[in-house]
């Protein structure tokens, strides 16, 4: 029992990481999942979107079919690719290696070039991150003034929770001076804004870096300007003018505390004009923050943090410092977006279907009950299902008026984006069945354009928006990158017609 679960979990690391753009993480776990099941088909259909080649990518969906002629999707990606370029002549015979590879001879004709791709990551199984705990207080911060990291010293915030037997210190780096202002009324334009009038935000990975760069770009992906490097889950405040993001930060070794050197993902805010003056709002240290979320009319940021031991919802005030945590449970709590209007956060969350995740309500309105003390319940606040669906559902966007939310799911074994009514009772898939993998959509300000990371026409992951009315499919980008998170500032929201 526990090796299934030791390899459940590492297919479900792998496919995260292939969710989120993370190719070489993506592949290291998913060969590791092969090299102990062979005959893993969902390793393999997810292997096909995190191999960087086309020849490789044909590898993997030909095992699929090998192994379940019926699959229908890895059929359609394999007819995607076009033929496959002429094999060249035979080699010369090599004597067979001493210890075969059973992978090499379950793939027989194909055996040589799977060598290649997934070769020595083959031969081990990287170890499955364990949680270590932590002290429930710490001091340490780092602040960024340019990419470079820099100690300085530190104060103390609060974890707000609903138990105090839950009072967690993570203490905020710096105490803006800036107040919060009242946002405009939104207020959309009577006739379709033309793409180029957006600015576009995107965080792509250059070919061979291990880190995405963040770029700018007028909204049909022309005038492209790098902005800051190192930097992944961009969002936006609702004005448009300040952006979060999540950077690496490298702790060094503490000596006298016996402590070794670290690295967590932490969460940055910067104005949109000079993301170099970015401030770090989050100190984890040994756990990460990922995908930030701006209060769509407050300072508060919300986020995902496997402070508590796996991924649970936080609320952080970049002013105060203080940190609340809004969901308990052991499973995974993931991709949290907040309606326009602020009642409503939907996320993702496999506690009722294990590593299957499904979409979420969170009435962030009605606020906390009486805080259970059973571990696999919230806070208090009031969850309830949105999404049955079959595969996993994730990555949930709301559309601007409220009305609407895109999401994505794999049933078909691959990503492809949906849009349900807020109830989840009408579920409709958004573009056209193909092979392709369709990820990470988000809203242009006046709700009629979705953009979305995809592969449609090559190996590599660009934008595109898909215009929701006139069913018009546009790329915006054209570049050798693999892009991760598109998404529109939101100035438009607040044009006078």
């Amino acid at each position: 029992m526990a090796e299934t679960n030791s390899l459940q979990q590492l297919l479900q690391q792998g496919i995260a990481a292939a969710r989120r753009g993370d190719r070489a993480a993506a592949r290291q776990l998913l060969e590791a999942v092969i090299a102990r099941d062979a005959e893993n088909e969902l390793a393999w259909i997810w292997l096909a979107s995190a191999v960087p080649t086309e020849r490789e990518r044909r590898i993997c969906l030909e095992k699929v079919l090998q192994m379940n002629p019926g699959n229908a999707r890895a059929r359609e990606a394999l007819l995607a690719l076009g033929p496959a370029a002429p094999r060249p002549a035979a080699a010369p015979p090599v004597p067979p290696p001493a210890r075969p590879n059973r992978l090499l001879l379950s793939l027989g004709v194909i055996g040589g070039v799977l060598a290649l791709m997934i070769g020595l990551p083959l031969l081990f199984t990287p170890p499955i991150p364990q949680v270590t705990p932590l002290p429930r207080t710490f001091a340490p911060v780092v602040s960024f003034a340019t990419p470079t990291t820099t100690l300085v010293p530190t104060f103390a915030g609060v974890i707000v929770t609903r138990d105090p037997g839950r009072v967690t210190l993570l203490p905020p780096t710096f105490t803006p001076t800036a107040t919060a202002t009242a946002l405009p009324t939104l207020t959309f334009t009577p006739t379709p804004i033309p793409l180029r009038d957006f600015t576009l935000l995107v965080a792509a990975r250059e070919a061979g870096q291990p880190q995405p760069v963040l770029y700018r770009a007028a909204g049909d992906g022309s005038a492209e300007q790098m902005l800051a490097e190192g930097v992944s889950d961009p969002a936006f405040d609702a004005t448009g003018d300040q952006i979060a993001f999540v950077r690496e930060v490298v702790y060094p070794a503490d000596e006298s505390a016996g402590t070794p050197a670290t690295a967590a993902g932490e969460i940055f805010i910067a104005p949109l004009a000079d993301p170099a003056a970015a401030q770090q709002i989050t100190t984890l240290r040994t756990h990460s923050a990922r995908t930030p979320v701006f209060h769509p009319r407050g300072r508060e940021i919300l986020f995902v943090s496997d402070y508590d031991g796996d991924d649970e919802l936080w609320l952080i005030d970049p002013v105060t410092g203080i940190t609340t945590q809004l969901t308990f449970n052991t499973t995974a709590d993931r991709d949290p977006a907040w309606s326009p209007d602020a009642s409503t956060i939907v996320f993702s969350s496999d506690r009722d279907t294990p590593g299957l995740p499904e979409l979420y309500r969170l009435d962030y309105a009605a606020g906390p009950g009486a805080f259970e003390a059973d571990e696999n319940h919230d806070s208090g606040y009031t969850v309830t299902r949105l999404t049955q669906q079959d595969g996993s559902s994730y990555a949930p966007a709301w559309s601007p008026d409220g009305t609407q939310i895109v999401f994505v799911n794999d049933q078909s074994s691959t990503p492809d984006l949906y849009l349900t009514n807020v109830a989840g009772t009408r579920i409709q898939r958004l573009l056209p069945l193909n092979a392709a993998d369709n990820r990470a959509p988000a809203w242009s300000p006046d709700g009629r354009l979705v953009v979305f990371i995809s592969n449609r026409e090559n190996d590599r992951f660009q934008v595109y928006a898909f215009d929701i009315t006139g069913r018009v499919l546009t790329r915006l980008t054209q570049d050798n990158r693999d892009a991760q998170r598109a998404l529109f500032r939101p100035e438009a929201r607040v044009r006078q017609p």
